[in-house]
């Protein structure tokens, strides 16, 4: 997608007022193009990368409506979006249908200079949608959201969104601008790893570190392993663990496994294995997760992508945190 090499540029370059604004942009974009975990992740990387406020995010009326209105649609608001006040949507509703009836300029200087206003085709074809929507005349109303994509070279979805049953339309897929899934996540790993190249991460703590990752992926974190578990770890063993991992265990005993990673084993369930090697994760399809070496460097094996080697635990734990920002 074209539009999206400029807003990279703007995160990369820009100042913090635009940089929110573009975030803005294409957050509202992805949720009003039916891609909710897109936005969701876009809009997490910016404020883990940012450390603003989400209310920058709904700066004016207009933003703040559309999306009270996707969330409505959405059924649910997303844990970032708690600091965001609550609006009564009925009343939102009619100004947003006050101001799709407003000419884009009613000022009495503008009127003197250029003669009355002309009519705003994006609004009006959003309005009409809307009346279409209103009527349970839902492909008129769709082919009324693509005439309104096709009139701005930069689609904004605050003028549809605002409104409460083009805002169920949009939610629930229709997809005026016809983006494809693949489409939205390149364009969302684009700009989140524009965010992380303009605001790159300071070093974390150990406990920083997993409950980033926690929040990431939203699961619970297992209690710390017990110094007598680590004690019985290491006899079984015949050595000491190395110390990053032992604090890994001192934070969180193991860690729940996902659709890229594999489960961490707690220290009960620590063995050794032939040639002094130690397995740290379940097997998953053929993928080995493993502690090796005089010096514990980390041992990846997997059957598709081969070997990697990590220069420790910590290593591997951060790597894995980048490709969930990512």
């Amino acid at each position: 997608m074209e539009w999206v090499e400029p807003a990279v540029r703007t995160v990369l370059t820009a100042g913090p007022a635009e940089v929110d604004g573009e975030i803005a942009h294409w957050a509202l974009l992805l949720a009003g193009s039916g891609y909710a975990a897109d936005c969701d992740r876009l809009v997490r990387a910016w404020l883990t990368t940012t450390g603003r406020s989400v209310t920058a995010l709904a700066d004016g009326p207009l933003r703040a409506r559309a999306w009270a209105m996707l969330f409505d649609a959405r059924g649910q608001r997303p844990g970032w979006a708690d600091p965001l006040p609550p609006l009564d949507l009925r009343a939102e509703q009619e100004r947003h249908r006050a101001h799709l009836a407003r000419p884009p300029d009613e000022t009495p200087a503008a009127r003197l200079l250029s003669g009355p206003s002309r009519p705003d085709p994006a609004r009006a074809a959003v309005a009409e949608a809307d009346r279409f929507a209103v009527a349970g005349r839902t492909e008129q109303a769709v082919d009324c959201l693509r005439r309104w994509a096709a009139v701005r070279s930069r689609p904004d979805f605050t003028l549809p969104a605002g409104c409460r049953p083009l805002a169920g339309l949009l939610a629930g897929g229709a997809n005026p601008l016809d983006l494809s899934a693949d489409e939205a996540a390149r364009c969302t790993g684009d700009l989140v790893a524009a965010l992380h190249r303009r605001y790159p991460a300071p070093a974390v703590d150990w406990p920083e570190l997993i409950h980033r990752i926690a929040e990431l992926r939203e699961l619970d974190l297992p209690e710390p392993a017990s110094e007598r578990a680590l004690a019985e770890a290491s006899a079984r063993i015949g050595r000491p663990l190395p110390a990053d991992y032992l604090t890994f265990l001192r934070t969180c005993d193991g860690l729940p496994g996902d659709e890229v990673f594999p489960r961490l084993l707690s220290a009960a369930e620590l063995r050794p294995s032939p040639g002094g090697v130690i397995e740290i994760a379940e097997r998953v399809n053929g993928t080995v997760l493993a502690l090796a070496g005089e010096r514990w460097v980390v041992v990846e094996v997997d059957p598709v992508l081969g070997t990697t080697t990590h220069p420790g635990f910590r290593a591997l734990l951060e790597r894995h945190l980048a490709l969930l920002e990512r």
